[in-house]
């Protein structure tokens, strides 16, 4: 089985930090005031847009994965694992396993697991739910909700790591105009008029 959430997640952090730290150096490039619109306008998109990336490139490997354990085509893998999804979550591909790695914190790789999974997973429910008795909603608020505070709080993190970094990266630009300050060009020099030639008098 692989894992919902992988520390690798976490680890994103650098590349958040990087990203910030240079786009508060690029605002050094622009006017002030622009640079910081333009930068904080570009980086809006872009934080959660490599947030999800690690999210699509481990649906691709558990496609892969699927297939070679259980020797499909890559077509027939995505089948099979969209049955899997629909039936857990209510969703396929990508969203699918976006939703259900919020919520489980391993993925099953094969038949087998799938359907272990789903047998493991309604007995721990009934359990709890004869432990809390009314109070099962309590239960499945928790298995529903426990994925998605760990996901939040990884994009919290990123986000804030890189506007710590932006504002670094703003001081670091302030620090080089200071230190370099761009040489202005030279006031244009007066023209000193020349009095003109008189002609001689002719004697």
């Amino acid at each position: 089985m692989l894992r919902g959430i992988e520390i690798v997640e976490l680890s994103n952090i650098i590349l958040f930090a990087v990203l910030g730290l240079g786009f508060g150096i690029a605002c050094g490039l622009l006017p002030r005031h622009l640079g910081r619109k333009v930068s904080i306008f570009l980086l809006i998109p872009i934080v959660p847009i490599l947030f999800n990336i690690t999210g699509l490139v481990r649906y691709r490997e558990w496609l892969r994965e699927v297939g070679a354990q259980e020797s499909l085509l890559p077509a027939e893998a995505q089948s099979m694992t969209n049955d899997f999804l629909h039936s857990r979550v209510g969703k396929k591909g990508y969203l699918g396993f976006y939703l259900f790695t919020a919520q489980y914190p391993v993925i099953p790789t094969n038949q087998q697991q799938m359907e272990e999974m789903q047998n493991v997973d309604n007995r721990v429910k009934a359990r709890f739910n004869r432990m809390v008795g009314s109070q099962a909603w309590i239960v499945n608020f928790i298995f529903a909700a426990q994925g998605w505070i760990l996901r939040l709080f990884y994009f919290g993190i990123a986000a804030i790591a890189t506007i710590f970094h932006f504002q670094e990266g703003i001081k670091e630009s302030e620090k080089f105009s200071r230190k370099h300050p761009k040489s202005q060009p030279a006031p244009p020099q007066p023209r000193v008029k020349r009095p003109k030639p008189q002609d001689s008098e002719i004697s």
